[in-house]
C-alpha cells in the first residue's frame, strides 16, 4: 500500500499514512481523514492481508470472522477488547477498520523498554495491566470465544494507557457454547482456523503444542507465558531448537515444557515476585490443563488482590 494513496470510508476521504505492524498473518498502516488544514488530524489503522494471501479464500474467511466475533460482543472498548469499525474490500484487497492506539504493544511499551534501558516499569502499574487483560479475556469468555493467540505484541495501549486486546484472527467460540455449535460462524470458525495452523508457539499450551482442539484453557496457558514474561522479562521456555521448520520448533516447545512439568527451573525465576503472583502465574502453566486455573475470571479475582 503505497503512501498518500486516498480511499473512502460511509463518504468520507482517508489518505494511507505508514506501515506499523506486519507479521505473517496481516500488514497494519495508518490512514487519516482528509480535512482542511486546520482541522484536528484523525487517524485509523486499517489491517491487510499481505499480499500473498489476498487471494486465499480461506484467509479471506478467517477476516470477516474476525470481524464478526468482535461484533457479536456489546461494547468492547470498555472491557478492553479493541473495537473494528468495519470490513471493506479496497483496490488492494479485503482489511478491517479499527481506531489507531499511538501507545504502543506491550512489548514496546514494557518489556524491551526495560531491557533496553534498565528503567523499572513500576509493579503495581504492571499488575494493573496483567488484571486489565484477564478482565478483558474473562469477557470474551463470558460470550464463549477463545482468542487463540495472547501474546504481548497483541495487547495495544491508547494514549493513556488503556489496555486493548486485539488480533482476532485465530479467535473462534467455544464447543461447549450449545446457542454457537449450530451456528454458521462456529462451522466456519474452527475447523478453518484449525486448518490455517496458527498460532505462537511460545505462548502455545502443551496440548495446542500436540494438536489437539483448543479450548478456554488455552487462552489461560498463554496469559501465564504473558505474564511470566511481563514480571521478569523472559520467556518460561527457551527450547534448543536448531531447525526454521515451524514442526521442529513446536516440538521444541513442547519438549521443553514437558520435560519441567513440575515448573522447577520455572519456579526458580520467580522467586523474587510476590508469592501470590508466583501462585498465580504457575497456576495458569501447569502442564495438566486440568492443574490450571479453572477460568480466567479466578485467575482475575487472584490479580485483583494484588496491591
Amino acid at each position: 500500500m503505497e503512501k498518500g494513496t486516498e480511499f473512502q470510508i460511509g463518504g468520507e476521504t482517508y489518505v494511507f499514512d505508514k506501515l506499523i505492524g506486519q507479521g505473517g498473518m496481516s500488514q497494519v498502516y495508518t490512514a487519516y481523514k482528509k480535512t482542511s488544514d486546520d482541522a484536528e488530524i484523525h487517524y485509523i489503522a486499517v489491517k491487510f492481508l499481505p499480499p500473498s494471501m489476498e487471494s486465499d479464500k480461506r484467509r479471506i474467511k478467517a477476516l470477516r470472522e474476525e470481524f464478526n466475533i468482535i461484533n457479536k460482543i456489546p461494547d468492547p472498548e470498555s472491557y478492553n477488547i479493541v473495537k473494528i469499525y468495519d470490513m471493506l474490500k479496497l483496490k488492494d484487497g479485503y482489511c478491517l477498520i479499527m481506531p489507531y492506539l499511538q501507545g504502543g504493544n506491550l512489548i514496546e511499551r514494557v518489556i524491551n523498554r526495560e531491557k533496553t534501558t534498565g528503567e523499572k516499569f513500576p509493579f503495581i502499574e504492571k499488575v494493573r495491566i496483567a488484571r486489565d487483560i484477564a478482565y478483558g479475556l474473562a469477557y470474551l469468555h463470558a460470550y464463549d470465544i477463545i482468542h487463540g493467540d495472547v501474546k504481548p505484541s497483541n495487547i495495544l495501549f491508547d494514549e493513556e494507557g488503556h489496555v486493548r486486546i486485539t488480533d482476532f484472527g485465530l479467535s473462534h467460540f467455544s464447543s461447549n457454547a450449545f446457542t454457537h455449535i449450530m451456528s454458521r460462524l462456529f462451522l466456519v470458525g474452527f475447523l478453518l482456523k484449525k486448518d490455517l495452523k496458527g498460532g505462537t508457539p511460545a505462548y502455545m499450551s502443551p496440548e495446542q503444542l500436540k494438536g489437539a482442539k483448543p479450548d478456554k484453557s488455552v487462552d489461560i496457558y498463554a496469559l501465564g507465558v504473558l505474564l511470566f514474561e511481563l514480571f521478569t522479562g523472559n520467556l518460561p521456555y527457551s527450547p534448543y531448537v536448531f531447525s526454521n521448520n515451524r514442526k521442529s520448533i513446536i516440538r521444541g516447545y513442547y519438549m521443553a515444557r514437558k520435560n519441567d512439568r513440575n515448573s522447577m527451573t520455572v519456579k526458580s525465576q520467580l522467586l523474587h515476585l510476590p508469592f501470590s503472583l508466583q501462585e498465580i502465574i504457575l497456576g495458569c502453566l501447569m502442564f495438566d490443563k486440568k492443574d490450571r486455573f479453572p477460568t480466567i475470571g479466578s485467575v482475575y479475582v487472584k490479580l485483583d488482590q494484588i496491591r
